[in-house]
């Protein structure tokens, strides 16, 4: 059956097609969900069932050669579950007997109306809507089962014979921890096995404290495991009827690992508690009421309660109606008087009010919780009961229930009948006389000549009709309905048309968002400059797990055989692919492009491909790489590619976007930035060997000189090469301090300036630090930044110039009282031999520009408050961020 859908696919096997034919209609108008599918004889019928899937079988009885019990027990045999309503003229009690001998899901007599389709239809929902929800039992027991097994404490099941508990199952951890084989234990007395020879006075005691809980129990005890005794701390929880229970042995035998036990536990305890297939909510009480402290996923489910926002939240607000707040406080009640309840309460769900089995279990001497409260979901079994009471009134409570109301229009006597949903849905008084003028008027303007056509063809051409439509409310709101009609007719005049109409106010809303995100989705899919494939992995990682079972190194294992990359590639379907790709690869369209996808691989794939398998392998959902690629056309670039796999998509890979991006261009550039700085090395080797070397020269014949003669030409002289050397310090400071920063660390901006202060300003210079923040920096490329600008408010504010370094919001300052930087020149501040004065070289700024865009700063030259120059630092990221 299928349960991935709404759909809901019916077989119906009738040996008079035109019958079959016209039941198939009937139905389909009957649900939006249901398709039909017809066989004319229980051999078609078969045939029909071994070739395809379905949701539920229709049959009638009275069939040649094979007739419908036949037919039954056949599909039995292969479909045990699939829901079998037999459908028949044939209403005798023995043909409903053996139907029901048979195993027949529902029985159903024809009759000569349509409203029998409705009833048939009825009955086929409530048959597929049971089978799916046993079938998710069966599921929340199997994942019950996969938690018993897997739970890594010790976990027995017993079952009391008298005070004695017989043994029904062990887990394998109990096998591992006791040493018993459950070949051995199951069937015998736990107490034979566990309990040492010096507490058998205890096991009585024992035994009568467990049964005698109706909740969770604990004790620390001693216990026999084959290789001697160990101490444990045992669980207990009593089966609800009290025949049995499990105990759960934590070991605590090394009190040192007593602290990271008990977290195991609890984390244990926390994963049985998410994972329990019932409803749950973990409590504790404030001021008399129930807080809620944790839900587990099936709560979240069932009652759509987020468990983020249910936290802390009062569970009755969350969960009870207004007319059951009493009895809702009479329970709380008996709970904080330690009472065990166990009794059916009445619950709101996303889907209405539900019914359950609420039952309780306290939980003593806990400081975050008081208990646990389960919610055995028993609506289906409740509205079953239900259902048997109000036979009488089931059309006017379903029409209440779908939003749908009936009508009806006498043609003889021009007479319109509505009922009760009928005004409802209009939004009118339930005494409003209603006739065939008033209630088209009541349509919206643009939609009444619809309605009058599809009405006028009922009952001139006897031509059914399904139209969607809006009408205007009394309150002057607007609904969309979906207004169906059936013209029937006696002694071969139509008499009446009768009909439905449904407030499809909501669904339509629904569906008209749904198509704008996908609208909003294919218009980013296929607009979006980069390439974008969207495939699908799930046939490749079925193959891949296979590799990867067998050998220790996936991506070696590939490397070593390109032809598994080969096999694997095969397995993965390409679901779409985007325009942008389609112009960027040079196809004439997307199917020749993915025809072509071989091409596309350039040189060094096999490594990129064997290294992105590897991460699938190891559960990565994202991997990036550089690859070399081809266009159709033969041109090759420079690539890189971005897998990831959504959330939704994580357990099995079937939906992953591969998104390219060129980098043919950037890759140039770095080529091209590489030869730059290879250049600038060689231009720094130059001037720090080729330049100092001759300064050196002249600085010595200088000397020579002053000793030979005495020349105020001299002095010149020598301060032209006190400024050459400032100058090639200088533009080797420039060309060296543009190199990204690597590692940063914590710098404290309270203590470098100063430090920074000792080997720049004169005796008469003062510095003020006014901020004790750290900073993440390079330490000697930040000293560089600090002793420039000093050297800076030396040269152009004097010897005696004062210096504030102070904070910013994402940065620092650098300020001095000097004259300042005209406000037109502070842009050229930093530009590379821009100086006002004569003995600066111009470098200075120019290097502090480049230290900060090697952290990736920024720094503009402003005004300081007090006049003077600012150079503000901003980007800065602070150690305590």
């Amino acid at each position: 059956m299928s349960s991935t859908s709404n759909t809901v696919r019916i077989l119906h096997v009738d040996d008079e097609p035109e019958f079959a034919d016209l039941a198939a209609e009937f139905l389909e108008r009957q649900d939006d969900r249901f398709v039909v599918e017809t066989a004319s004889g229980a051999g078609e019928g078969k045939q029909r069932l071994a070739a395809a899937d379905f949701d539920c079988v229709v049959s009638d009885y009275d069939m040649p050669a094979t007739n419908g019990i036949e037919f039954l027990t056949a599909v039995r045999a292969e479909h045990p579950d699939l829901p079998f309503v037999l459908f028949t003229g044939q209403g005798s009690e023995n043909v409903a007997g053996d139907a029901i001998s048979a195993g027949v899901t529902d029985y159903l007599q024809k009759g000569s109306g349509t409203d029998q389709y409705e009833l048939l239809a009825n009955r086929i929902t409530n048959a597929v809507s049971q089978v799916r929800a046993e079938r998710r039992l069966d599921e929340e027991r199997r994942r019950f089962q996969a938690l018993f097994e897997n739970l890594s404490q010790a976990v027995v099941d017993v079952e009391w014979d008298g005070g004695t508990p017989v043994v029904e199952h062990v887990n394998p951890s109990f096998t591992q921890v006791f040493g018993y084989a459950a070949d051995d234990i199951v069937g015998e007395s736990l107490d034979e096995y566990v309990i040492p020879d010096a507490d058998s006075d205890e096991i009585d005691r024992l035994n009568r404290r467990v049964q005698a809980e109706s909740g969770l129990y604990s004790e620390e005890v001693t216990r026999s495991t084959a290789d001697g005794t160990r101490r444990f701390l045992l669980q207990t929880a009593m089966y609800a009827d009290g025949s049995g229970a499990f105990a759960v042995y934590t070991d605590i035998t090394e009190r040192k690992h007593h602290e990271r036990e008990v977290e195991r536990q609890n984390t244990r305890l926390q994963a049985l508690f998410e994972n329990f297939p019932e409803p749950t909510v973990a409590y504790a009480f404030q001021d008399g009421d129930p807080s809620v402290i944790d839900v587990n996923e099936a709560f979240t489910r069932r009652f759509g309660q987020d468990a983020a926002a249910a936290t802390g939240e009062c569970v009755d607000d969350l969960l009870v109606s207004p007319e059951n707040r009493e009895e809702a406080r009479r329970l709380n009640d008996r709970v904080l008087a330690g009472d065990m309840v166990d009794e059916e309460v009445r619950r709101r769900t996303p889907e209405g009010v539900g019914d359950f089995r609420f039952r309780n279990v306290s939980v003593p001497d806990n400081n975050d919780i008081d208990g646990y409260c389960v919610y055995a979901d028993i609506t289906t079994y409740k509205r079953r009961e239900r259902e048997l009471e109000r036979q009488n009134d089931l059309f006017r409570k379903a029409q209440a229930i779908a939003d749908v109301g009936a009508w009806e229009y006498d043609i003889v006597a021009d007479e319109l009948t509505w009922s009760e949903q009928m005004y409802e849905i209009h939004g009118c008084p339930a005494d409003r006389e209603v006739t065939v003028e008033n209630a088209i008027r009541s349509y919206h303007p643009d939609d009444r000549s619809l309605v009058r056509d599809a009405l006028t063809d009922a009952v001139e051409r006897g031509e059914s009709f399904d139209v969607n439509a809006r009408i205007r409310t009394s309150a002057g709101g607007c609904r969309w309905v979906r207004l169906r009609g059936d013209p029937q007719t006696e002694a071969g005049s139509r008499v009446r048309v009768r009909g439905t109409v449904q407030n499809i106010t909501e669904h339509r809303d629904r569906e008209l968002e749904l198509q704008r995100e996908r609208d909003r989705y294919q218009s980013l899919f296929e607009n979006n400059p980069l390439t974008i494939w969207e495939e699908d992995f799930s046939g490749a990682v079925t193959h891949l797990e296979e590799i990867a079972s067998d050998v220790d190194d996936v991506e070696s294992y590939l490397l070593e055989n390109p032809e598994e990359i080969s096999r694997l590639m095969e397995r993965v379907e390409v679901i779409g692919v985007n325009q942008n790709a389609v112009e960027y690869y040079d196809a004439s369209s997307k199917e020749a492009l993915i025809d072509n996808l071989d091409e596309l691989f350039g040189d060094g794939i096999t490594e990129v491909l064997a290294a992105e398998w590897a991460a699938v392998a190891d559960g990565k959902t994202r991997f990036r790489a550089e690859v070399t690629g081809r266009k159709l056309s033969g041109e090759t670039h420079r690539e890189l590619v971005d897998m990831f796999v959504p959330a939704e998509s994580a357990d099995d890979y079937s939906r992953v976007y591969v998104i390219g991006t060129d980098i043919t261009e950037q890759k140039r550039r770095e080529r091209e930035l590489e030869r730059q700085n290879e250049r600038l090395d060689a231009f720094a080797s130059v001037v720090s060997h080729d330049l100092r070397n001759p300064l050196g020269v002249a600085t010595g014949r200088l000397e020579l000189a002053r000793e030979a003669c005495d020349s105020s030409h001299l002095d010149a002289v020598a301060d032209a090469h006190d400024r050459m050397a400032a100058l090639i310090d200088d533009l080797l400071g420039l060309a060296r301090q543009g190199d990204p920063v690597g590692v940063t660390e914590p710098v404290d901006l309270g203590s470098m300036p100063e430090r920074c202060w000792e080997t720049v300003a004169s005796a008469d210079a003062t510095l003020r630090v006014e901020t004790d923040t750290s900073i993440r920096a390079d330490p000697s490329r930040l000293r560089q930044l600090f002793e420039n600008l000093y050297r800076n408010a030396v040269e152009h504010a004097g010897p005696d110039v004062t210096v504030t370094i102070g904070e910013l919001d994402d940065g620092f300052y650098v300020g001095d009282n000097g004259p300042g930087i005209p406000e037109d020149g502070r842009e050229d501040a930093f530009e590379a031999g821009y100086s006002t004065t004569d003995e600066g070289t111009g470098f200075g700024l120019s290097i502090v520009e480049e230290i900060a865009e090697a952290h990736g700063w920024e720094v503009a030259a402003t005004g300081g408050t007090d006049g003077g120059a600012r150079f503000e630092v901003t980007g800065v990221s602070f150690a305590d961020e």
